[in-house]
């Protein structure tokens, strides 16, 4: 069976003298193309519009479809067109390799809090974008469409946006001509859709291996873009305003405050980092001198603190030789954020604000604390499936150091685990019957005359 193929003429393009080869389509899309010019010579008719003599179904059997394109005639679209639907499925494989590739550097670098969208664009969007007014001369092959494979990336602060584009650089073949960077090119007055776009293609580096060969030439527009910055591009694109004259005043003066906003917000968020890191630092050079008085009881300085102190060392060396329960290693201190913040919870509402107050603590009476867990290991009802964390061994040795009051109410405000917490609930009553005739021969204090 012979297979039939057509063309699609576009009437309104300028286009000198040309000749398109194309590889023939199926014979549903021949059908739907065959319609498809027949309505468009159909409208040129009515419009008087001047058509060149066009053979609207040829023979496949050369291989080829010419048509000859004269100005204010036809543009061969529909091939654009027609062979990406071809290729389409190839275009989904290389934006899924595109995005596996993005997700294992930037997980070898050790950025955090991003996020990767994906998509290969479909064709009623590859189909919309050739026909917006202007771009008739701009696409003559498929090869021109730059943005057929899409990977989004989304970093949390500035900061991580900028590390980002240097990975990208790195590790692909980037064309600087059609690439932007929409920040530089927006108005001073704007925030608006603020993003790096890179236009790339897998570099040689990839192409010669066998696992990207397949891929070599295509390319994939990589966008680089804040959380912040994709708020703005998601709520721009609900709102659908092409240009400024277009928004209503009242509207358009709350979008220049919102955008505003999210600026400061993203330069606020990034100096919080900024310094978050110098305080840190501060920590180091403070714990490093013995300055513990200096230093208040927040996570940073407290995982510092467990990680670097000599006496935490000693009194988790005592603990292990105790063989209550086999107890996690320093180095996973603060690998549970939930954790390290209830222990500093903990340590705040005992009433210690200082890390000099924490480490007197530890410091002295190790062997009483060691006793301590050794009594509340004892009441447990079963044996412990897990390790003892570092941050959980210090709050049963804070709490188990308060007097009767301030350690119930330490413990009705913390976060153990079910059966920890049942045990420390043992400890402390029968600690409080331990201490009661004890109480009762202490002296009575007379009152005054």
């Amino acid at each position: 069976m012979e297979w039939w193929r057509t063309g699609w003429i576009d009437f309104f393009s300028t286009r000198a003298q040309t000749t398109t080869d194309w590889n023939a389509p199926t014979l549903p899309e021949s059908i739907a193309m065959a319609a498809q010019s027949r309505k468009l010579a159909k409208r040129a008719k009515t419009a008087k519009t001047k058509v060149p003599d066009i053979a609207h179904i040829v023979p496949a059997g050369t291989g080829q479809l010419r048509w000859t394109i004269t100005p204010g005639s036809i543009t061969p679209h529909l091939a654009i067109e027609g062979a990406y639907r071809r290729q389409r499925p190839l275009y989904e494989d290389f934006t899924r390799s595109v995005s596996e590739l993005v997700r294992q550097l930037l997980a070898t670098e050790k950025l955090e809090g991003w996020f990767i969208e994906s998509r290969a664009k479909s064709l009623p969007s590859l189909r919309e974008k050739l026909a917006r007014p202007g771009k008739e001369a701009k696409y003559d092959q498929l090869s021109d469409v730059t943005d057929l494979a899409g990977v989004r990336i989304v970093a949390l602060l500035q900061e991580d946006h900028d590390k980002i584009c240097k990975i990208v650089e790195h590790n692909f073949a980037i064309d600087r001509e059609n690439s932007s960077d929409k920040e530089t090119a927006l108005d001073p007055d704007r925030f608006g859709y603020l993003s790096t776009h890179f236009i790339t293609t897998y570099d040689a580096r990839r192409t010669d291996l066998p696992e990207f060969a397949r891929f070599k030439g295509l390319k994939v527009e990589l966008q680089v873009r804040t959380v912040l910055q994709h708020a703005w591009a998601a709520i721009d694109w609900k709102l659908r305003y092409k240009s400024k004259a277009d928004i209503p005043a009242p509207v358009l003066r709350r979008l220049f405050r919102i955008s505003a906003l999210l600026e400061a917000a993203d330069d606020e968020f990034s100096a919080v980092t900024v310094e978050s890191a110098q305080l840190r630092h501060l920590y180091q050079k403070q714990l490093a001198a013995g300055e513990l008085d200096n230093i208040p009881v927040n996570a940073d300085s407290m995982k510092l603190y467990l990680e670097t102190s000599a006496h935490v060392a000693a009194l988790l060396a005592k603990a292990r030789a105790a063989k209550l329960v086999e107890i996690a290693d320093i180095a996973d201190v603060g690998r549970n954020a939930g954790r390290l913040s209830s222990l500093v919870f903990t340590v705040r509402r005992s009433g210690m604000r200082r890390i000099e107050q924490l480490d007197h603590l530890l410091r002295t009476n190790q062997t009483k604390h060691i006793r301590c867990l050794k009594a509340i290991y004892g009441l447990r009802a079963d044996t412990p499936a897990n390790k003892l964390t570092v941050e959980t061994l210090i709050r049963l040795i804070v709490i188990s150091s308060l007097d009767e009051q301030l350690a119930w109410e330490a413990l009705s405000m913390t976060d153990l685990r079910l059966d920890m917490a049942d045990a420390m609930r043992a400890f402390l009553t029968k600690r409080a019957e331990l201490l009661a005739p004890a109480r009762k021969r202490a002296p009575k204090k007379r009152g005054a005359r």
